[in-house]
């Protein structure tokens, strides 16, 4: 069994009611560019919610920093980040699910391979797993 109670952002007695910044439903409302109500403040990473992931954080701080510097940068494709959970065998995924293509219109089609078809998984033990690819019928 997996169990996971997730996280909440530190928001809380740090000075924001002092502020006109806003912070609903427990995270900080930012911009695009990660900017807050107060112009002159950005935030990024967990108290912004969203993806809780170093990686994403660290895109989220070169976006606001360049913004900041006056060099404005394409948003993020939450999409694109790649996520893995570190169990065994480990969980990843990149995209969206099948059910969230069907959810907006894509004529979907899947394909599923495991694991135990790969010859060097089974010379490493590792034969437990499969890949999933969820695709759109019509950009195959």
């Amino acid at each position: 069994m997996f169990v996971s109670v997730g996280r909440s952002a530190n928001v809380e007695n740090i000075g924001l009611e002092n502020t006109d910044i806003i912070v609903d439903k427990g995270v900080i409302q930012v911009a695009a560019n990660f900017q807050t109500k107060e112009s002159h403040m950005y935030a990024v990473g967990d108290c912004i919610g969203g993806m809780q992931l170093a990686h994403v954080a660290m895109e989220e701080g070169i976006i606001a920093a360049e913004d900041i510097s006056g060099n404005p940068q394409p948003a993020i494709n939450y999409n694109h980040v790649p996520r893995c959970t570190y169990t065994s065998p480990e969980i990843a995924s990149v995209g969206i699910t099948e059910e969230q293509a069907k959810e907006q219109g894509f004529e979907v089609k899947t394909g599923k391979f495991f694991f135990r078809g790969i010859g060097k998984a089974l010379v490493y033990g590792e034969s437990d797993g499969f890949i999933k690819v969820v695709a759109d019928k019509k950009n195959q």
